[in-house]
C-alpha cells in the first residue's frame, strides 16, 4: 500500500515513472517474487495508485493526450538517435564515473546470487528501461528513477568486499576526490568563467540530448541565463509603444521558457501575461488577445510578412551565456494579424 501511494504521487509528478513501474513489474514476474501476486496487497496498492492518478488521466483524455503527443515528438526527431552502446555511455556521463562504478556493482549484486531476491528484479528492470528508452530515442536521464536503488545495492556489496579498514578509507578518499572533481559539472558551484575554463581543461563535452547547437555552457547551465535580461528588453519595447497599442499588446513566446520568463520576471516590469503555442501554454489559449499587436523574439521576417500587416525590429536580446537560439536575437513588434488570433490559434500548437 505504501508503494502504491508513492507510485500515485510519483505518476502525478512525472509520467515516465509508468515505464519504471512496468519494467519493475516485468522484473518481478521473471523472478520467484512473482509469488507475491498470490496476495491481495500488490493489487490494492495498484488500485490506490490508479485512483490517485485518475484525475490526471482524465485531464489528459479531455485534452487529447498531450503527453503522448509530446513523447511522439521526442521519438520522431527532436531527440538524438543513439546506438545501445552510445546510450549506455550517456548513462556513465549522466550519473558520473564514480557513481557508475557503484551502480554497476549494484547490477552485479543482483545477478550473482543476490542476498535479496528483489535485487535481480531491479537488474532486469534496468536492462528493459535501457533498451526501451534507447529504441524510442529517449534521453539519458529517463532512467534516473532506478539508480538510487542500484546505488544502494552496489554500496552494500562494495562494503562487503572491502574487509580491510585501510582499503575502505582508500576507496572513500578516492570517491570523495573524484566526486569533488566532477561536482562542478553537475552543481553550479564555480563562477561561470571559471567553469568554462575548467570544462575546457578536462575536455568535457556534454550533449543536450536533442538536435540543438550549444554555446560555451552545457544546456542545463545555459538555460539559467538570459531570462531576466530578455524580460527587461521586452519590457523596454512594450513601454515604448503608443498607449493605444500598449493596451492591446502581448508577448508571444516561441517556447515555454521565453513565455515563462515574461510571466515570472515581467510582472514587476508591467508586462501582461505571455502567450505561447508551446506545450502547456497552448492549452491556455490566447488569453483574450486579438493579435493586433504582438511582441516576439527572433523568428523569420518572411513568415511575419505572410501573417501580419507589418513588422519592425524594436530591440535585441544579448546574453553571452544563454543558449545560442535565445541570444543575439531581434525583438519584433508585429502588427495587424491577417487572421484573428483566436481563429489562428489551433495552428500554433507545438508539443516537443
Amino acid at each position: 500500500m505504501a508503494l502504491g501511494a508513492i507510485a500515485g504521487i510519483s505518476l502525478n509528478t512525472k509520467y515516465l515513472i509508468a515505464f519504471y513501474l512496468a519494467a519493475l513489474a516485468a522484473g518481478l514476474l521473471a523472478t520467484p517474487l512473482r509469488q507475491s501476486l498470490r496476495r491481495p496487497w500488490i493489487y490494492l496498492g495498484a488500485l490506490l495508485a490508479a485512483l490517485m492518478v485518475l484525475p490526471n488521466l482524465l485531464w489528459q483524455a479531455a485534452h487529447g493526450w498531450p503527453f503522448l503527443e509530446l513523447g511522439k515528438a521526442g521519438a520522431s526527431g527532436k531527440n538524438i538517435e543513439m546506438s545501445p552502446l552510445a546510450f549506455f555511455a550517456q548513462q556513465i556521463m549522466w550519473t558520473g564515473l564514480v557513481q557508475t562504478i557503484v551502480w554497476l556493482c549494484g547490477l552485479w549484486a543482483g545477478v550473482a546470487r543476490p542476498k535479496l531476491a528483489i535485487a535481480r528484479a531491479f537488474c532486469i528492470a534496468w536492462l528493459l528501461l535501457l533498451l526501451v528508452f534507447d529504441l524510442s530515442h529517449g534521453k539519458a536521464y529517463y532512467l534516473s528513477a532506478i539508480y538510487p536503488t542500484l546505488l544502494a545495492f552496489g554500496a552494500v556489496r562494495i562494503e562487503e568486499w572491502l574487509t580491510s579498514a585501510v582499503a575502505r578509507r582508500t576507496v572513500l578518499a578516492s570517491m570523495v576526490t573524484l566526486g569533488a572533481l566532477a561536482a562542478p559539472l553537475t552543481l553550479p558551484i564555480l563562477p561561470v568563467d571559471t567553469f568554462i575554463r575548467y570544462q575546457a581543461a578536462i575536455g568535457f563535452a556534454p550533449s543536450a540530448g536533442e538536435h540543438l547547437k550549444l554555446g560555451v555552457l552545457p544546456q542545463y547551465y545555459a538555460d539559467m541565463f538570459g531570462w531576466r535580461e530578455m524580460a527587461q528588453k521586452v519590457a523596454a519595447v512594450y513601454s515604448a509603444l503608443p498607449q493605444q497599442e500598449r493596451s492591446r499588446a502581448v508577448f508571444y513566446g516561441e517556447n515555454y521558457g521565453e513565455a515563462a520568463a515574461i510571466d515570472v520576471f515581467g510582472r514587476s516590469l508591467g508586462l501582461p501575461p505571455a502567450i505561447s503555442g508551446h506545450n502547456s501554454y497552448y492549452l491556455w489559449g490566447a488569453r483574450g488577445h486579438d493579435g493586433s499587436v504582438m511582441i516576439i523574439v527572433g523568428g523569420n521576417p518572411k513568415h511575419y510578412d505572410e501573417l501580419f500587416g507589418s513588422h519592425e525590429v524594436a530591440g535585441h536580446t544579448d546574453s553571452p551565456y544563454a543558449m545560442p537560439y535565445e541570444t543575439n536575437q531581434p525583438i519584433y513588434v508585429l502588427r495587424d494579424i491577417k487572421t484573428p488570433l483566436p481563429d489562428y490559434w489551433p495552428s500554433v500548437k507545438k508539443y516537443n
